[in-house]
């Protein structure tokens, strides 16, 4: 038993090493999450900018958007914005039009028109039959950003924009997604008809008839 129980161990613990060694695969909100924190972090270090005011955030969808809706942007806009505040320390608040401020206070405004963010998967980077299987994921973001300060000294157009491609393994698929966010999914490419179909019902046939013989040889 022992000696067995050995082999087992043996044959095992190189596998379980290489998984324990590999990085896990990043979540579409994750890619999301990191390309837009990085690109708003960017233009608030911009030179002339004293992070010591007050931040108004104005989002709203670019004209050629078709994607999610304007709420469902807005909301996961703010969730970044928020989090990158608390991180940095910064005083932020939202408006949906120019407010009314007085021109000799500290604050900038940051006109955010969301044109682009989308999941899509560009086929199979792999392929083995019955095997693993490596979809090409992309993600794609696209966000001017308009930043002028209440005395008008500070003026200048910036874009959070990245065109971001991996590959991640079919069978994570469901895991990568979010079922709050509708940018974050998209269809995967579909296996082969015989290898998603045509197999599995041979698989099953077989099996029945395999069940059927042994209780047939039982009964004898």
């Amino acid at each position: 038993m022992f000696r067995v129980t050995a082999i087992i161990y043996l044959f095992l613990f190189p596998v379980c090493i290489n998984l324990l060694s590999q990085d896990r695969v990043k979540t579409n909100p994750e890619v999301f999450d990191e390309i837009i924190s990085s690109g708003l972090e960017k233009i608030l270090y911009s030179p002339g900018i004293n992070r010591d005011g007050k931040f108004v955030f104005i989002i709203k969808t670019g004209e050629k958007y078709t994607g999610s809706d304007e709420t469902e942007i807005k909301r996961y806009m703010r969730s970044v914005i928020k989090k990158l505040a608390g991180n940095e320390k910064l005083n932020i608040s939202f408006a949906d039009e120019m407010p009314d401020v007085r021109k000799d206070s500290v604050y900038y405004l940051l006109n955010i028109r969301v044109n682009l963010v989308k999941t899509v998967y560009n086929g199979f980077l792999k392929n083995k039959f019955l095997g693993e299987k490596i979809i090409a994921r992309e993600i794609k973001v696209n966000i001017p950003v308009n930043v002028i300060s209440a005395d008008s000294s500070v003026s200048f157009a910036g874009e959070i924009s990245k065109d971001y491609k991996d590959g991640v393994n079919l069978d994570d698929f469901d895991a990568i997604e979010s079922g709050e966010y509708g940018f974050t999914r998209s269809q995967p490419p579909e296996t082969g008809v015989f290898e998603s179909t045509v197999f599995p019902a041979l698989l099953i046939a077989a099996s029945g008839g395999a069940t059927l013989l042994f209780f047939i040889i039982r009964t004898r």
